[in-house]
């Protein structure tokens, strides 16, 4: 009995130390944000190599790496700072609502209904025209006068370039100007 009472006096103070928090390593509130996003680069990302500040031994202890996170109040500006330049890296991204990168990564996105494809106009390398492909069934273009095959060479009134046409078709709503075909 006195061997069993012995051997629990000795092993219980081991216990009790090994419950307790480490706050060494501990990471404040107002930065988990930046901390995830820190972690999970020098984790996972393809150039953490090349980024001096997602080197592993860049930070000697956590309370170091949270006075560098400090500096960043917004999760966007650490994530395009450890970033590498956007010519090499064309594909990373950061999200701030959750919901929309479930989305796209279940395959749900927006869409007006309209599919369209686009080419120059004839004997120009900056202006481009637009035709419509197909008109998804119960979509909010399937109600508007719209038609396959209809050609459109500007939204809102703004003529399709080659450098504007992204933004001005990736409105939620928008105003087709359409165009008619007189053999060129």
């Amino acid at each position: 009995m006195k061997k069993i009472l012995g051997l629990t006096l000795f092993i219980l103070p081991f216990l009790l130390l090994s419950c307790s928090e480490d706050d060494s390593n501990s990471v404040p509130t107002s930065l988990k944000v930046q901390d995830f996003v820190w972690k999970g680069m020098n984790q996972y990302y393809l150039w953490q190599a090349d980024v001096p500040d997602l080197n592993d031994d860049r930070f000697d202890n956590q309370d170091d790496l949270n006075n560098f996170l400090r500096g960043y109040n917004d999760p966007t500006a650490l994530f395009n700072h450890l970033r590498v330049d956007s010519s090499i890296d064309r594909f990373s991204v950061i999200f701030s609502d959750y919901d929309v990168l479930e989305g796209i990564l279940s395959g749900t996105t927006k869409n007006n209904g309209v599919d369209f494809g686009l080419k120059y106009k004839s004997g120009s390398t900056t202006d481009i025209f637009g035709w419509v492909r197909y008109i998804l069934p119960n979509s909010d273009a399937s109600g508007k006068d719209i038609h396959r095959g209809d050609i459109f060479y500007a939204v809102n009134g703004t003529p399709l370039t080659v450098s504007n046409y992204q933004s001005l078709l990736a409105s939620d709503t928008y105003t087709l100007n359409l165009a008619d075909y007189d053999n060129g």
